[in-house]
């Protein structure tokens, strides 16, 4: 789904449901359910613009090796919300400055069992085109 709020604003958003199996078995790491938004501004003329995205990522099963016969044994994993916001202004026809911060929350989550992901992170830079 994506809507424009006048000429400076737009608005995406999707949702997906997955019912992953395999031989009647629960896929693992394919959450169920995925989502996610961005809200754009630009300013006229693209002199700037900025993007805040939020994507949600359901609960779901991984196998973990905690078991000392090295068996694997079913975890679910948490649900988690991620935040991120990037921001770019055009400087010149040839450069552009950027910055980004992902988890922006700093949201504590696994994508993979006890692999815990990064918090947060903040990246500013100058792009250059020749």
């Amino acid at each position: 789904m994506n809507a424009r709020f006048g000429p400076q604003w737009s608005f995406d958003a999707a949702y997906s449901y997955l019912d992953a199996e395999e031989n009647g078995i629960e896929e693992v790491r394919r959450p169920e359910h995925i989502a996610s938004a961005a809200l754009t501004w630009t300013a006229p003329g693209d002199a700037a613009s900025a993007t805040l995205v939020v994507r949600h990522n359901g609960a779901t099963g991984d196998v973990a090796f905690t078991d000392p016969s090295f068996v694997p044994v079913r975890v679910q994993l948490d649900d988690y919300t991620l935040v991120n916001l990037n921001a770019r202004v055009k400087l010149t026809d040839q450069l552009n400055a950027f910055a980004r911060v992902e988890n922006l929350l700093d949201e504590r989550y696994e994508q993979v069992f006890s692999f815990v992901s990064p918090g947060r992170s903040a990246v500013v830079g100058v792009e250059a085109r020749f």
